[in-house]
């Protein structure tokens, strides 16, 4: 045999074999992401898997193929055709790496967020909110989940997933915040009060404290004393519907009706002033005025509220 042709002999046994290899490692890498993969990783983690797999696929396409080539075209009415076209190893490298980065892959991206990020969306997690829904039925539905809200509440798995992400080195605030969604409820107590002994705090700053104080009292069921921290916040001033309404659900949770009621009706108006009366959260307020109206036994008053 010439030596040119057992040349081209030997390199195409060698393709073969790389073909065999790189496409054994693909399909290897396939079967585990689906079967024993995490569900997600680390932004830098998942990118970095993702281009390892399309190389793997691209150096399959090139042994494997060769001269095939990818050709995508597409008629534009304005520049006529447009045409690309691609070698049969860099075709499969791009599409892997498109269908890794565009979240079609078995394993996602974590999302990531910096610290402040994080306590600000675990402080909307933790958020009391009220869990009974009216509906035009009334006083026997009212009563119904009356009997479910006397389970006591427990921070959501969101709020959970959240603190898992703050660091054991993180400031006081921060820190009792995931010891509240972790249930925590003594240690969160501990870092509060001695946040608050620091009188040379800024106002917000302290309604923020006392808004946080109040969530382990109110999580294990403590309603009355919830309520005296609600109050100190409340004392502060806000016109925040979102904090007048937790402010109002704390104090209704207590037996405190005619605090409660007022704040309601505040939270009511602003969010219906500035979303407009088809937004869920001015629904929320209904719902929430209507429930207390229930709980005074005013039910005329609170019908036309579960009508709309």
């Amino acid at each position: 045999m010439p030596r040119a042709k057992r040349n081209l002999s030997i390199q195409a046994k060698n393709r073969i074999v790389a073909s065999w290899i790189f496409g054994g490692l693909l399909v290897v890498f396939i079967l585990w992401a689906y079967a024993f993969g995490p569900e997600e990783l680390p932004p830098a983690k998942h990118n970095l898997l993702g281009f390892t797999c399309a190389i793997v696929a691209g150096l399959f396409g090139f042994f494997f193929t060769g001269s095939m080539k990818l050709t995508l075209e597409r008629n534009l009415s304005q520049w006529g055709k447009l045409g690309v076209q691609s070698g049969g190893g860099a075709a499969l490298f791009v599409f892997v790496l498109l269908w890794w980065t565009l979240g079609g892959t078995p394993i996602s991206m974590k999302v990531t967020y910096k610290l402040d990020e994080i306590v600000r969306l675990l402080e909307s997690a933790l958020r009391i909110q009220q869990e009974q829904l009216l509906t035009k039925d009334g006083q026997i539905s009212f009563l119904e989940n009356q009997i479910t809200s006397l389970e006591r509440q427990k921070p959501s798995q969101r709020a959970r997933d959240l603190a898992a992400q703050i660091p054991d080195d993180a400031e006081g605030y921060a820190l009792a915040l995931k010891a509240i969604a972790e249930e925590r409820y003594d240690e969160a107590r501990k870092i509060l009060d001695r946040a608050l002994e620091d009188e040379e705090q800024a106002i917000a700053r302290i309604f923020k404290l006392f808004m946080a104080r109040a969530k382990p009292e109110y999580y294990e069921g403590k309603y009355l004393l919830a309520a005296g921290w609600y109050r100190k916040a409340l004392a502060l001033g806000t016109e925040d519907s979102i904090d007048l309404a937790e402010i109002a659900l704390g104090l209704h949770g207590a037996g405190q009706y005619e605090l409660a009621g007022p704040l309601y009706k505040r939270a009511l108006e602003i969010r219906e002033k500035a979303l407009g009366p088809e937004h869920p959260d001015v629904g929320a307020s209904l719902n929430n005025l209507a429930s207390l109206y229930h709980a005074q036994g005013r039910y005329d008053a609170a019908e036309p509220l579960q009508k709309r």
